[in-house]
């Protein structure tokens, strides 16, 4: 539609004449409107509601408003309240900000529930802030977000985006619906990319997971356990010391990188390119040396880090797996027949260089650190993944004692050893902890 493609001409420049836009609008009927696709829909709604406080004729303003309330009624699209969504936005930044001064680690908004906060791994309710609304939450959406992000979220009834607040900070926002009402879990992205020292990555784990070489490196860890922050101390280590091309596809876009000596380039799933086989098509033709995919959660996952891999470009991805052994299990599981999956076990075993899994744990002096544990894929490690000999895999890790291979078992054990933690906090945050208490029968701690 050439009033559709005019409209995105003009609010692409840099000084918007809010008249110019109003006019574009005031030429077209409620058919025009209805004709649209839902996500320039929701753009038009948008542009209306940007100009509603501006110096434009209000007569006019209602008149364009009133055709987008009736294609609404018609089709059932939803209704951005204009005159109470100011409001609520402020409330919103005003919480995003609390969330960055006091550290949450996760904000939970739910439609009319007091806001919910984790901070130190615990819940607490936010007593003093606003109650939201189910129209609060969806105008908030529609209104910080990009006009994709908001129509796949009502599309497929989830999804999650990324937002950036002058002067405050940016956060991974990912909004779902919970018994037909719309909910938010938020977290702050940090705006400084740590070094892996800082972190306390292994120097084995960081000679591993070294590109140019190809190869396959997974970090792995449950929900809120760092990954994110482990893959980007990575990716900018080697965005200053390796004279390399990076491509990076993620959902969505977290930290933020610029050129050292690599060259970067940072791609978002919808909104820079419409699925993860064009992305991983895109690093081929490119030329990338190494290929970021930010998670691993389906079959044609596993085959876009597998082919690329195998193409001869270095592969980083995450799994949400508790230990190195689970996650292999997850991606064995991806494969419906016996068949498949000894073809895959045995592509695994030449693709993988090294998995590494890592859980945060509560620090004595405040917040938190992590425990990883790595496996390196030598040729012992080899042999059982392609034979899916995994339950020995985990003795195995044990019992290493090749530089590059630790278990969780071993690291907690020098962390009591130490005097950093207790017995009893063991319990919460190793993985098998019953297997891994059995084997301190009769050990006496001196730390």
């Amino acid at each position: 539609m050439h009033w559709m493609q005019n409209l995105k001409e003009q609010m692409r420049k840099k000084v918007k004449n809010p008249k110019d836009l109003l006019a574009i609008l005031l030429q077209q009927e409620v058919a025009d409107f209805q004709k649209l696709s839902e996500v320039d829909f929701i753009s038009v709604k948008q542009v209306c509601q940007k100009i509603s406080s501006t110096s434009v004729n209000k007569s006019d303003w209602e008149l364009v408003a009133a055709r987008l309330r009736e294609v609404e009624t018609r089709s059932g699209k939803r209704k951005i309240h204009y005159s109470s969504k100011r409001n609520a936005e402020m409330i919103f930044f005003s919480i995003l900000r609390r969330a960055k001064e006091e550290n949450y680690e996760v904000l939970h908004i739910k439609a009319g529930q007091k806001p919910v906060a984790r901070q130190s791994g615990e819940l607490k309710e936010l007593a003093s802030e606003a109650i939201y609304d189910e129209s609060d939450i969806l105008d908030l959406l529609a209104e910080i977000l990009n006009t994709e992000f908001y129509a796949r979220f009502l599309k497929q009834r989830h999804a999650s985006g990324s937002l950036s607040i002058p002067g405050l900070s940016r956060f991974k926002i990912n909004a779902f619906f919970e018994r037909r009402k719309p909910c938010l879990g938020i977290r702050q992205i940090p705006e400084i990319i740590p070094k892996p020292q800082e972190i306390e990555l292994f120097p084995a784990f960081m000679n591993l997971a070294a590109p140019p070489k190809s190869g396959l490196v997974l970090i792995c860890g449950l929900a809120i356990s760092g990954k994110s922050t482990t893959c980007a101390a990575l990716l900018e280590e080697w965005n200053k010391t390796q004279a390399c091309r990076i491509l990076c596809l993620e959902d969505p876009i977290e930290f933020l990188f610029s050129d050292k000596q690599a060259n970067i380039v940072q791609r978002e799933l919808y909104s820079d390119v419409h699925s993860k086989e064009k992305g991983a098509q895109q690093a081929i033709i490119d030329g990338a040396d190494v290929f970021f995919l930010s998670s691993i959660d389906s079959r044609g996952d596993l085959d876009i880090a597998l082919n690329l891999s195998e193409s001869g470009i270095f592969v980083v991805s995450t799994i949400q797996a508790e230990t190195c052994q689970s996650a292999i299990e997850f991606l064995t599981s991806l494969l419906p027949s016996q068949i498949e999956r000894a073809t895959y076990q045995n592509r695994l075993s030449q693709s993988l260089k090294v998995i590494m899994s890592q859980v945060l744990v509560p620090s004595r002096t405040g917040g938190k650190f992590a425990v990883r544990e790595v496996l390196k894929m030598d040729s012992g490690a080899r042999t059982l993944v392609r034979d899916n000999n995994l339950i020995a895999l985990q003795s195995y890790m044990h019992q290493a004692a090749e530089e590059g291979t630790i278990s969780y078992h071993r690291q907690f054990m020098r962390l009591l050893e130490e005097g950093i933690i207790e017995l009893s906090e063991v319990v919460d945050w190793i993985p098998d902890h019953q297997t891994f208490l059995s084997r301190l029968q009769g050990y006496n701690f001196t730390g």
